[in-house]
This record gives structure tokens, sequence and C-alpha cells, in this order.
């Protein structure tokens, strides 16, 4: 069963799995789940297991493999296709099949919990916002006139973040 939010009087908002995915790794989920319920012999309720690599997803999505490759790896991260065991290779020294357990909302939100909305009913932002981790360096290079390396950059947004996330809460 979706987990339902609500704000105020409006209208209740039902949870879906791209509330909890960023767009490059829903693209991903998306074509992995459509391939996996489009198999021949695919009844409802069975577990969804994707055979294929990053080239199919990459002609699938109009990307590259490389793009597909991230994507697939932010999703391992995040739990949404959790890695059973390491690909192996055959004896003559090829790769055996890409094989990915695709978790679907309702078994992924058992053991995560599902984002809070961004913006009321009336359009105002009840939690700050951030930039893309880009765009942030980018910006605390501008502010501070400092060229950081990335994760210096990251560890000074955050911290910035956080300070704002601090300062909403009180309010």
């Amino acid at each position: 069963m979706p987990k339902i939010t609500a704000v105020g009087s409006e209208k209740p908002v039902k949870c879906v799995p791209r509330r909890h995915m960023q767009a490059a790794m829903f693209m991903t989920y998306d074509a992995m789940v459509a391939m996996c319920k489009s198999a021949p012999d695919y009844e409802p309720g069975d577990e969804l297991i994707y055979y294929g690599g990053t080239k199919k997803l990459a002609n699938l999505n109009n990307r590259s493999a490389e793009q597909e490759g991230e994507a697939l790896n932010a999703l391992e991260e995040a739990g949404i296709i959790p890695v059973d065991a390491e690909q192996v290779r055959f004896r003559a020294g090829r790769w055996t099949t890409d094989k990915y357990r695709v978790v679907e909302h309702d078994e992924y939100v058992k053991t995560n919990t599902c984002p809070p909305l961004r913006y009321d009913a009336t359009g105002k932002k009840l939690k700050p916002g951030r930039l893309a981790r880009a765009l942030e360096r980018k910006w605390i290079s501008k502010i501070t006139g400092v060229l950081w390396p990335d994760f210096m950059a990251d560890a000074i947004a955050d911290g910035i973040a956080a300070t704002r996330e601090n300062e909403a809460a009180k309010k």
C-alpha cells in the first residue's frame, strides 16, 4: 500500500518511485521495470529480474553507456536494485550476463521513508531546496574566490544547506 502524504486541505499526494530518485536514476529504473514487466512470461506479483547491460539501457534511453553506468551505481547505492552477487567470469574468460533484481516501490518503502513534500497547496516552500552539486561547487568557488577540490566544496555546501534547514525549522 503506497504512503499517502497530505498538507493542509489539498488533495493527498500518493508517493511514487520517482520521488525517491533523481531524474537520471528514474529514467533507468523505469526502463528496467518496463522491460521486466513486458517479458512474455511475466505474471503480476513476480519478482522483477532485469538481465541486460548498460548498452541495452543506453539504447533504450538514448544516453551513453557511461551515463547508464552512473545511474545503475546510484540505484545500487540507494538499494533500489540490490546487488546479490558480483558478476563472474566463465572459464573461457567471458563475463556472465548482468542480472539485477529491481525493487518496486511498495517493497522499497518497507525499509525506507518517503520524502516529504517540498511545497504546500499554495506553492510556498516547505523545505529549502538545493542546487545540483556541480552548481553548488561553482557557487562556492565564486563567493569564496577559491577553486576548492570537489570534496571540500561539497562539505562547505553541505554545511550551508544544514544551516539553512535549521533556520527554516526555527521559523
